[in-house]
């Protein structure tokens, strides 16, 4: 059986559904093309600049990877000289990393974006935390983390939790008493205001 024709009919529910449906073949086609390369040639001058060392090996880079890199490409042409040389630093350090090491922080980095959005804030605050503490401390910690077997990392990972868990208890016990005092020192300002 044939379809009717489709006919305009010129109301503005017509255009909106127009509108709708261009609006999901763009996005559409933008994660389509999340998954394909991104030509050299396609890339900005600026991005091509800053990206020049890797122009060699950029063909045979993944392409989410290659979008990594385009958007550090474009966040590089916004910053300032302090930020610029701090991030010359960071890709200085990781350039002398072995082969191996950068693999595994790509892994790590992979593994850490596919974590929900709470538990990557609450790893990001202990990361605050740590980068709070005297330089000395950090020190004395990592040493005694290297030092750790995996068990006992695990075992210290499930106190901490553990104990995390433990404040968040009283914190919440500590607020409702407060609140519960705060009703009841209101109510016995009523009592006092009634017996007057």
């Amino acid at each position: 059986m044939a379809r009717p024709p489709v006919t305009h009919t010129g109301s503005v529910r017509g255009h909106k559904s127009c509108g709708f449906l261009l609006v999901g073949l763009l996005v559409f086609a933008t994660v389509a093309n999340a998954d394909e390369a991104v030509p050299w040639e396609s890339l900005s001058e600026s991005e091509r600049e800053v990206l020049a060392p890797l122009e060699e090996t950029w063909s045979e880079l993944p392409a989410k990877r290659q979008r990594r890199l385009q958007r550090g490409a474009a966040r590089w042409e916004t910053m300032d000289k302090g930020e610029r040389d701090g991030a010359r630093k960071k890709m200085q350090r990781w350039r002398g990393l072995s082969a191996e090491k950068r693999q595994r922080i790509r892994q790590r980095f992979d593994r850490f974006q596919s974590l929900p959005a709470e538990t990557q804030e609450r790893l990001r605050k202990r990361r605050r935390w740590f980068q709070s503490l005297p330089k000395e401390r950090q020190d004395k910690l990592r040493e005694k983390w290297r030092g750790m077997t995996a068990e006992e990392r695990r075992d210290t990972a499930r106190k901490w939790n553990q104990k995390r868990r433990e404040r968040l208890q009283k914190k919440k016990r500590y607020k409702k008493k407060l609140r519960q005092q705060q009703r009841d020192q209101k109510q016995q300002r009523r009592q006092g205001r009634d017996s007057e």
